[in-house]
């Protein structure tokens, strides 16, 4: 392992990036799939290739499968040097589901899966009661809605801010040419009523 990752570095750095970006592409999905939206529909090609940026709990999670697998063939390997008879055993007792690496690869990949979804679904839940930062919107054009308003910020792609409303459970998708002014605020007072999921 040691050999094959000093001989392939170039590999390893891109596996690692792919597999950050497709935690953080996972994440955005089930995180907006809370509030009823598709994340692919408002973002571009570039916003997927930088997500791990965006929701840096991505390189977290990332990190943790590492270490984990790190630890587990750690451990595996200190067993079998410490009891010659625990690689016969696990490898009859188990058979080639122990030294099949997909089926390691397809387990941490159900279990981080699962992690990202209950992870991103409380992180949705914590906005939707109110538990978040708020920002005072101003638009530049506002046509017949209000000019300001104070809303939680879900995210940014390269054309749209994506913004909520807990007080009303109200979504706003607003083009960001149209955000003249985003000011991070403490409390929302300002209860306006918009269309819900409408684009500005």
């Amino acid at each position: 392992m040691k050999k094959f990752i000093s001989e392939h570095p170039t590999l390893i750095l891109t596996l690692s990036y792919f597999l950050v970006t497709a935690i953080g592409v996972l994440y955005s999905f089930f995180f907006y799939r809370e509030f009823g939206i598709s994340f692919a529909r408002f973002a571009d090609l570039s916003d997927f290739l930088l997500v791990s940026l965006v929701e840096p709990s991505s390189i977290a999670i990332f990190l943790v499968v590492v270490i984990f697998t790190f630890l587990v063939f750690q451990v595996d390997f200190w067993a079998r040097r410490r009891w010659s008879g625990y690689g016969k055993w696990i490898e009859n007792s188990m058979g080639g589901w122990y030294s099949d690496a997909l089926v390691y690869v397809l387990v941490v990949t159900v279990f981080a899966t699962i992690y990202v979804r209950d992870f991103a679904v409380a992180n949705a839940e914590s906005i939707k009661t109110g538990d978040t930062d708020y920002f005072l919107i101003r638009l530049a054009d506002p046509g017949d809605h209000p000019a300001e308003r104070t809303m939680a910020l879900l995210g940014n792609t390269n054309r749209f801010s994506i913004l909520f409303d807990p007080l009303i459970d109200e979504l706003l998708i607003i083009p960001l040419e149209n955000v003249s002014l985003m000011r991070k605020n403490g409390a929302t007072d300002d209860t306006d009523q918009n269309s819900e999921g409408q684009i500005l």
